[in-house]
This record gives C-alpha cells, structure tokens and sequence, in this order.
C-alpha cells in the first residue's frame, strides 16, 4: 500500500505539473496584469485551457481600453458645459438689474437642463456597453413602450409646434433589455424633436413583418448627408455647421442598444426631406416569455 501510495503521489505530481506551471505563470512578477500567459511545453491537454484565459484576458482588456477612452470622452464632455455654468453664475451674482439678472438665471436654467440631459445619455452609453451589466431577456410590446415614450414627449412637441404622431396596428413584441429598448426610442424621437422645424411632424410607425419588429421614425428637419450617416453614430461626433444643441451620443445610443438586442439600425430619406431612422429587432415568437 505505500509503494502504492508513492506511485499515486508521482502520478499526481506529474499530472499536475502543467497546470502548476500555469499558476506560476500566471502570478509570475515579471508578467504585465492581463497580458497573454506562455507556458512553454504545455502538452496538448491544457492548451485549450490556456488559450481560453488568453481569450477572457483580451476581452477584459479591450473592455478596460473601451471604458478609458469613454472616461476621457465624458471628462472632456462635461468640462464646457460645467465652466459655461459657473460663468453664467457668476455673471448673475454680478448684475444688479432685476431683469439682466434673470435673463441670466434663465439661460443658467436651460443650461443646467443640458447638462442633466448630457449626464443621463452618459450613464445610459455606459449601461448599453456590452459586459457593463446582467444581460435582461424581458419580452416587451414596442408599440406600448412608444406610446409611452410619445406621451412624455410630447410637451416638448406642443412647445415647439411639432406635430408629433403614432402609427401602429397592434402589439410588436420583441426580447430584450426593456429599460434599454425604452431609452433608444427616448433618443430617437429626442434627436426628432431637436431637429425638426417649427409647424412640421414627427410620426412614429411600428409593424410586424417577416420575423422582424420595424420601428420607423421620420422628421421634417434637414436631414443628414449620405457621406455622414456612418459617421453619425461615433459617440459626441456633431456635423459640422449644426445648429442645435446636441452632445453627438443620441445615435450612438440607438446603435449601441439595437445591435445588443441583435438588430440594425439604418438611416434614409423621409418622404418630407427630413430624416428617416429604421430600426429591425428580431421578433419574439409565441414561446418567448420573460425571463
């Protein structure tokens, strides 16, 4: 029994010394954290572990690059607008006059708002990147979660004399992130509104057709140039000469949450000249339920 025992002991010894070897390259102090871990010799047996914690690594470092550079991004975002605030402040502290005064305090108002806009597209950027939070599966009624959206929205239509109209025939389901799924069409009839001119329409159509959830949303504004469309969708990218006031994250939103939810997103022509945005999200079948 103990030559036994000393035969298993050698067994296990051998049978383990690769991955020992893993684990010490691994913690090896002469590795950079993340890098790809070399075990040189390492029978054909545990190479495919080996090659799985490289390919985990290489996620997780492209998703640290990718919260970096969102970092640097939203910091240079939020700079301008908070010294714009804190100028128009003190210019309000400085007048003496009741109506100069609150001529400022209004435009430090609407740029407060801006801002609380431009944190809240932040935040959801952030939630839409993939890895950033647990993966939902609920099963949502676009058509409903639209007319939601439309009814908060539409006091901004009233004020800005946009007729701003729904197109359905009935429920379109689809499986997702209900949360996500909200904010993109928040976004969509958002970047709608913005643009759109004074007395003109923004109508929002849902249908159902060939396993897919097509949701179509069109203005009247200038709509955007071919040669930009792609470019439209790069976070805080603005097109030159844009006169609305916009943070460039709208779209990226809407592309971040479709391609998610495992859809497209494309951008034409409306029949009036403006913009129409079209989104496919595949439809939920009868068997789908909320998970």
């Amino acid at each position: 029994m103990a030559i036994a025992g000393v035969f298993v002991l050698l067994g296990l010894r051998r049978g383990l010394a690769p991955l020992i070897r893993l684990r010490d390259a691994v913690r090896s102090p002469d590795r950079s954290d993340l890098d790809p871990v070399e075990v040189p010799g390492a029978q054909s047996e545990i190479r495919p572990l080996i090659d799985a914690l490289n390919a985990y690594m290489e996620r997780v470092r492209a998703q640290m690059a990718a919260q970096r550079r969102f970092i640097a991004n939203a910091a240079h975002q939020l700079r301008t607008p908070l010294a714009l605030l804190s100028t128009q402040a003190s210019y309000a502290l400085r007048e003496s006059a009741a109506d100069r005064r609150q001529e400022a305090l209004v435009a430090l108002q609407a740029s407060s708002g801006r801002l609380a806009r431009l944190a809240e597209q932040l935040l959801t950027l952030s939630r839409a990147e993939p890895g950033s939070r647990r993966p939902r599966a609920d099963r949502i009624d676009l058509t409903e979660a639209a007319r939601q959206v439309l009814e908060g929205q539409a006091p901004k239509a009233v004020e800005r004399n946009i007729d701003l109209g729904l197109e359905e025939t009935g429920p379109v389901p689809v499986i997702g992130d209900g949360t996500m799924l909200r904010e993109m069409i928040v976004n969509l009839i958002d970047n709608a509104l913005r643009y759109s001119k004074p007395g003109g329409s923004v109508t929002v159509k849902l249908a159902a057709s060939n396993g897919e959830a097509e949701l179509t949303v069109t203005d009247a504004g200038p709509g955007i140039a071919v040669e930009e469309r792609e470019h439209v969708f790069e976070r805080f990218y603005r097109i030159a000469g844009a006169t609305e006031e916009g943070s460039g994250l709208g779209l990226a939103i809407v592309r971040e949450v479709v391609e998610n939810a495992g859809g497209s997103v494309t951008l034409g022509d409306a029949p009036a000249g403006g913009l129409r945005v079209e989104v496919r999200l595949p439809l939920a079948s009868s068997d789908d339920g909320a998970r």
